[in-house]
């Protein structure tokens, strides 16, 4: 589908976010006409737009009288309205669709549960670094289509991408990273299956002439690997506590807590690349989309000498296991990005020293007993403040794991957590921000949550 296929046709943009208001643009600028539905009651029509502007629950129920609609990724896919449309006839697309559709330049795409920001970003500062001309996009909350006349064959493209995007995507990026996919937006999937499905479609379309990233310690992440005809390329991760497990890929790269160090694999053969030591990033975990975001540089044609120095000099991304501050001798980590039980737990072992976490939100579906369960299994943990709605199960799972640490809950703001920990705290503990779910039942959203513990531990000191 390109500006051609659009022109004289009855359009719809479904929602008026960061990626409708986008599309809304690019097509306005083309002189293509379109209406704007959205749900929420408050928004009010743009200025200087002559379509039809429909608002409010029932913003969907006309989705079915267009020739075209671009969903934005909040929308689900397999919404009634949507697949209502779908079947009277409706091409049901997207700007993440459109924009595969007429890019000229080659495509780096990312997906996965946790990582995808972190990756993409070590991906683009690589390529840059190396003198491509390199463009960072897609779950950023950018819209892409900005950029499509500025693109050029010999250009890279990185998507950080999701599943909402990758929903109904029919076609995959030349390069595909698959970082670790375990189970997480179940209240939007109607199960797992449906989640890894919907990522699926980042190798599903891939030829012989592209290349797959693929983690090879989830099970989730091999099933999405082995689709399409890419050339795979495995990321391994080996942990202290399993290192007799051993090296099991043939190719790709691989990094081994025990001896700190990061191996290039080539047909089974381990040769060192990178000390682990001389990452900025904090925790093993991390190390997981460091190894990816390596092999698909490489593949794209940087140099080592870029990569390794990028290596040691990129701090990651502000909410993901970001530093905020020593005060009286106690460190204080924010990861309010880090909205599942998987990523709490990671961000939990990074750390040596004796620690306090932060923890709890709104309810996902998820199992937050058994993260209590498993957070009470970490020898350094010595105090748990539980905050939001989810907070009693997660106490539930920290007792029945027999936690003899400091259980406090009840904080009704970031301010009173953060005070909470910091008098639990000693001086060489580490106090950190591992939410293990969303934050919208005290919070705008986890930058908001983000920033309201850096702004309460600044507060404290």
């Amino acid at each position: 589908m390109n500006l051609n296929d659009l022109r004289a046709k009855k359009i719809a943009i479904l929602g008026f976010g960061v990626e409708g208001k986008a599309m809304a643009d690019y097509l306005s600028a083309s002189g293509i006409a379109f209406d704007l539905l959205d749900k929420n009651p408050e928004l009010e029509k743009p200025e200087n737009f002559s379509g039809n502007f429909i608002s409010g629950e029932n913003y969907l129920d006309s989705a079915r009288n267009y020739e075209i609609i671009f969903r934005s990724p909040g929308i689900s896919y397999n919404s009634p309205q949507i697949q209502d449309a779908k079947s009277a006839g409706t091409t049901v697309t997207s700007q993440i669709k459109y924009f595969f559709d007429n890019c000229p330049s080659k495509i780096i795409g990312v997906t996965g549960t946790k990582g995808k920001g972190t990756t993409s970003n070590l991906i683009y500062n690589i390529l840059k670094a190396f003198g491509k001309t390199a463009y960072l996009g897609g779950n950023f909350g950018s819209g892409v289509v900005s950029i499509l006349g500025d693109l050029k064959p010999e250009d890279f493209v990185v998507l950080e991408l999701s599943s909402f995007q990758l929903w109904d995507l029919e076609k995959s990026p030349h390069i595909a990273v698959v970082l670790m996919v375990e189970q997480e937006h179940l209240d939007v999937h109607r199960d797992e299956a449906e989640y890894v499905e919907a990522k699926s479609s980042i190798t599903n379309f891939q030829g012989a002439d592209d290349f797959a990233v693929v983690n090879f310690d989830f099970p989730n992440s091999m099933k999405i690997g082995r689709l399409g005809k890419a050339q795979k390329f495995f990321v391994q991760t080996l942990e202290k506590e399993n290192a007799s497990a051993g090296l099991k890929i043939e190719n790709g790269i691989f990094a081994d807590e025990a001896a700190g160090e990061i191996y290039l694999v080539n047909d089974g053969a381990p040769e060192k690349y990178f000390d682990i030591k001389d990452l900025c990033l904090r925790g093993f975990h991390m190390v997981q989309n460091v190894c990816a975001a390596v092999m698909a540089a490489k593949i794209a044609g940087a140099g080592d000498q870029e990569i390794k120095k990028e290596l040691a000099q990129f701090k990651g991304l502000e909410h993901r296991m970001e530093f905020v501050a020593e005060i009286k001798g106690v460190k204080y980590y924010n990861d309010s990005f880090g909205t599942t039980p998987q990523a709490s737990i990671a961000a939990a072992k990074a750390f040596s020293e004796n620690e306090i976490i932060i923890c709890g939100g709104a309810d996902k579906k998820a199992d937050y007993v058994k993260l209590g369960r498993d957070l009470s299994a970490l020898k350094n943990l010595k105090a748990a403040v539980l905050i939001g709605v989810i907070a009693p199960q997660i106490e539930r799972g920290l007792r029945a794991g027999g936690f003899s640490g400091a259980i406090v809950a009840g904080a009704r703001s970031m301010q009173e957590a953060v005070l909470q920990a910091a008098r639990l705290a000693k001086r060489g503990d580490v106090v950190i921000l591992a939410p293990a779910t969303s934050s919208f039942d005290m919070f705008k959203n986890y930058k908001d949550r983000g920033n309201q513990f850096k702004q309460s531990v600044l507060n404290a000191a």
